[in-house]
């Protein structure tokens, strides 16, 4: 079977489901249609002066998430990177050089995804966080990657994910 997807050819290193690296390579392409586990960089940006938290909106070329919005950046973790490495993902959607001392460790999650056009996402997000209080029109994001940039007051984005769960858990009419 024959998905159109970005990078199809980039090397990821599988890991197994609790997160251990097996230290074995596979192309991106590979990983996405057989679901193993791999490894992402996401980094939240919060402006804190403003309390704000800054998100981007992706390429409608994405194959993955297509014109959602998601992290200020967020990108896959290539083979034998190191987390200072996979942080690059920042330069390469938003155009910004921060110095990786700058972020934030703030845990792991799992996260499995299945899309429409076959690809199953398994991925463990290494989760950073930046303050940063620079205006957005200091940004200088890759179309390629990124159609959109905000800055969402907190307290919004927790009202919106607070009803998005109360809808969840609403049970669901079928037709």
């Amino acid at each position: 079977m024959s998905i159109a997807q970005n990078d199809p050819d980039e090397l990821l290193e599988v890991f197994d489901a609790a997160g251990n690296p097996t230290g074995r390579p596979k192309a991106r392409a590979a990983v996405h249609l057989d679901g193993d586990w791999h490894q992402a960089f996401h980094c939240w940006i919060l402006r804190h002066n403003r309390r704000e938290v800054v998100l981007q909106r992706r390429s409608s070329a994405k194959d993955t998430y297509p014109s959602c919005w998601d992290a200020a950046a967020a990108g896959h973790w290539r083979f034998g990177e190191t987390a200072a490495e996979a942080a690059r993902e920042i330069a390469e959607e938003l155009g910004l050089h921060v110095e990786f001392a700058a972020l934030t460790f703030r845990g792991r999650e799992a996260a499995v995804s299945s899309f429409a056009n076959g690809l199953i996402d398994r991925e463990h997000h290494q989760v950073y966080v930046l303050e940063l209080d620079w205006p957005l029109g200091e940004y200088r994001p890759d179309p390629r990657e990124v159609i959109g940039l905000a800055a969402f007051p907190v307290r919004d984005l927790l009202a919106l994910v607070e009803v998005a769960q109360r809808d969840c858990r609403r049970p669901k009419r079928c037709a």
